[in-house]
């Protein structure tokens, strides 16, 4: 680290140490924070961040090593997770120990924690000596914001010290409740509820707005992917269906346009009615958007990846899903476009029965 980034840093933590409010770069997005035993700071943070006091704010600490003195219990699955993503974009909420000030607490004594992966913020922390009570730095209901100009311009007046930095267009941490049955997932980010349902080896509920979207890619968005797409809605179960969500995309679609009228009768047999789809481009805002994306081909993988290299890890061939030692040709889709009705028939029978698997594995790790 440069001698001038740690001068800066040094000036961040004698403010921190006199009760004032620090912006700083985080791992996703830039945060503002105070010292979490200094009570009247963490009121300012409040007012700063326009903020309703019944949302409460994160613990950040320097590593998972400090979590257990703030914490009653650490589970089994919680450790799992901790060991998978921390420092990471995660967040952890926990029934929280005697050393947490009620002011930090949420319903039921709870306590969020993370611990970041950003070297600035995790150098701050540990130069005070003591976890910070932090938030995204923003107004709330406004777009957080990414960069220490950002922060200056535009709520330099409110915070005392703005520490430089760019976070990047990393989505904000997942928050998983622990201490909930099962664990829940009250806000959806960088991490997916898929994943960490996988990792703990436990279902996951999806609290009652966090939904989970899958895309599907092809090519032009007029075969393969509408069939997908259509034949995915009819098959997740009734109690789900509230909660996901499903879209399709073409890396070189005509937007506006319609499924081919083969992909529209092939769906059709298979229960499925597609005629009301319009063709999309994929583009990087619905890549982003998505939780789980399954393709057709590899080339359409490697697209997803080459427009958002982080979806790499969220992105999947359809045929493959789960199935990572089949050859290339027994993991992929044939594109039917130009052939007769029968070809059509047996890519949607192909898609039915790989669409079965990706099912299951929602139905195995998610609760409505």
């Amino acid at each position: 680290m440069e001698d001038k980034l740690k001068k800066l840093i040094e000036k961040a933590i004698s403010a921190l140490k006199s009760g004032r409010i620090v912006a700083f770069p985080t791992d996703t997005v830039y945060g503002i924070g105070a010292d979490f035993q200094n009570e009247s700071a963490i009121k300012k943070v409040f007012n700063v961040k326009e903020r309703e006091s019944d949302k409460p704010l994160t613990l950040l600490l320097p590593d998972s090593e400090e979590l257990h003195r703030f914490v009653k219990t650490i589970p089994k699955a919680a450790q799992r997770l901790i060991e998978t993503f921390w420092p990471g974009p995660l967040t952890l909420v926990f029934k929280a120990s005697g050393r947490v000030p009620p002011y930090l607490m949420g319903p039921d004594s709870t306590v969020g924690i993370r611990v970041c992966s950003n070297e600035i913020a995790r150098a701050l922390i540990r130069g005070f000596g003591s976890p910070l009570a932090t938030t995204s730095a923003n107004v709330s209901g406004e777009e957080p914001l990414r960069s220490g100009s950002d922060v200056s311009s535009k709520m330099g007046e409110r915070i005392d010290y703005v520490l430089p930095g760019f976070c990047g267009f990393a989505p904000s941490s997942t928050v998983l409740n622990l201490s909930r049955f099962p664990p829940a997932v009250e806000r959806k980010g960088a991490i997916s509820p898929l994943l960490l349902g996988r990792i703990m080896r436990r279902k996951v509920r999806l609290c009652e707005n966090v939904f989970f979207k899958i895309l599907l890619v092809c090519t032009g968005n007029a075969c393969r992917s509408p069939i997908a797409e259509g034949l995915l809605r009819k098959m997740i179960p009734p109690d789900l269906s509230k909660k996901f969500m499903v879209a399709s995309a073409g890396t070189a679609a005509l937007a506006g346009g319609k499924p081919t009228k083969f992909a529209i009768d092939a769906a059709n047999e298979l229960g499925a009615n597609i005629t009301g789809l319009v063709c999309k481009e994929l583009s990087p805002e619905i890549i982003t958007g998505a939780d789980l994306i399954l393709c057709m081909e590899q080339s359409q993988r490697d697209r997803v990846a080459d427009m958002v290299p982080d979806a790499w890890e969220k992105t999947d061939l359809l045929k493959g899903y789960g199935k990572e030692g089949l050859p290339k040709y027994e993991r992929e889709v044939e594109d039917p476009i130009g052939l007769q009705l029968e070809a059509y028939r047996r890519v949607a029978r192909e898609i039915q029965s790989s669409l079965t698997g990706v099912v299951s594995e929602l139905t195995r790790w998610l609760l409505p």
